[in-house]
């Protein structure tokens, strides 16, 4: 049986896709959002019907989820969600994707609504294939190395306490500490997690902004937080320039903070 959605527009539309989650990792379900924007309203009413789409990888499940239009006083917009799983690391496509729709006009509009099967689609909108990559989760083992580097400085910090008193302790804790982060910034990095890599450099900055406030590494902490917004919210990706430059940045911002100390 063909469901479908009524609604008005006789227009090409705004195209617009967005990925629902950040990442997208093996067995985990994802989301993606296509909505078709700024249809101008007509006289007669369309009956939209959910997407034909072609599935290349016998590795990635896909399916609608759900199909519904929104209307203002002369707009309407169209929104698919699709959900999926892959079951594999690497790039997929999907697509292309083909809405269908029908003008229900005249008597095809009252046998519409007396039995649904009666409409066939008679016109298709494309939306271009559409690629995601599907990455392995290392949550977990980036937990445990983090985890692991700070029992480590824990156990170097105590030691250095017992040897050279505490406030030889406090200036070589923090240098160990902050080249310990400054590691785990290096290896997501790596690892192609350009937001987390960011995450951890604004952390660094910021502990040495506690420490004594300078105009300078405010500027810093800015810099990076709008660079991690844009990468984690905005789809961004840095080039090895702009990560190069970051890193020097803070690793200088360490060793001035060591001099001053010393």
């Amino acid at each position: 049986m063909s469901m479908g959605i009524c609604s008005f527009s006789e227009q090409v539309p705004q195209i617009s896709i967005h990925q629902i989650e950040k990442r997208i990792y093996v067995q985990k379900l994802f989301q993606i959002m296509i909505t078709l924007q700024n249809i101008k309203k007509e006289t007669e009413p369309y009956c939209f019907f959910p997407p034909e789409y072609e599935n290349k990888n016998e590795n990635l499940f896909l399916e609608v989820k759900n199909i519904k239009s929104n209307e203002s006083a002369d707009k309407v917009n169209l929104e698919i969600c699709m959900e999926g799983v892959a079951k594999e690391t690497g790039t997929y496509e999907i697509g292309s994707i083909k809405v269908p729709y029908v003008l229900l006009s005249g008597e095809l509009e009252s046998e519409f609504v007396k039995d649904n099967t009666r409409a066939l689609p008679t016109s298709y909108w494309d939306i271009p294939p559409i690629y995601i990559e599907v990455k392995k989760d290392n949550t977990m083992y980036t937990l445990i190395f983090v985890g692991g580097i700070i029992v480590l400085v824990i156990f170097v910090g105590i030691g250095l306490f017992v040897y050279k008193g505490k406030r030889g302790e406090q200036v070589v804790q923090l240098e160990i500490t902050d080249a310990e982060v400054l590691h785990t910034a290096r290896k997501f990095r790596l690892d192609g997690d350009y937001y987390e890599y960011f995450r951890t450099l604004l952390h660094i900055v910021q502990r040495l902004n506690e420490k004594e406030k300078k105009t300078e590494l405010e500027m810093l902490i800015n810099k990076i937080n709008e660079k991690m917004n844009d990468v984690g919210y905005r789809g961004f990706k840095p080039s090895e320039t702009e990560l190069e430059w970051f890193w020097k940045e803070v690793e200088n911002c360490i060793d001035r903070y060591k001099k001053q100390e010393s």
